[in-house]
């Protein structure tokens, strides 16, 4: 909902950082670690490049959010047997299930995200003053 009212390239690599800064000491995105930042940073990024080649129209929110979220779980297998993580060898068994699963639940989220944004959230004063 964040990268619709604001509609300008980096804002989605600023909130994957915040979200990225939030997950350092918690068990979200792998075990704790500073790790994380450059994981999100790097899916922010995508999720910038694909809705700006999209032109900020609604369809490339939903191909944004899918292609960064079902890139994460690869990126992640890479990331945990780089560092020697345990359990990578029982994530790369699933890897494929994983993706199919945050695809579908990237496509309702962007939905649900979009819907709430048109009917909602967008008529909000501060918001028209945001996005301006």
């Amino acid at each position: 909902i964040g990268g619709l009212i604001v509609r300008r390239f980096g804002a989605y690599t600023l909130m994957a950082f915040i979200y990225g800064v939030l997950a350092i000491p918690n068990n979200t995105f792998g075990p704790p670690g500073v790790y994380k930042i450059i994981i999100v940073l790097f899916l922010g990024l995508v999720a910038d490049i694909i809705i700006f080649a999209f032109g900020y129209r609604v369809i490339g929110y939903y191909f944004s959010l899918t292609i960064a979220n079902v890139l994460g779980i690869p990126v992640g297998l890479f990331t945990f047997r780089y560092l020697n993580f345990p359990g990578a060898d029982e994530l790369a068994k699933i890897i494929w299930l994983l993706m199919i699963i945050y695809a579908v639940e990237s496509i309702i989220g962007a939905w649900v995200g979009i819907k709430l944004y048109e009917k909602k959230i967008s008529k909000m004063n501060v918001v028209r003053q945001i996005s301006g």
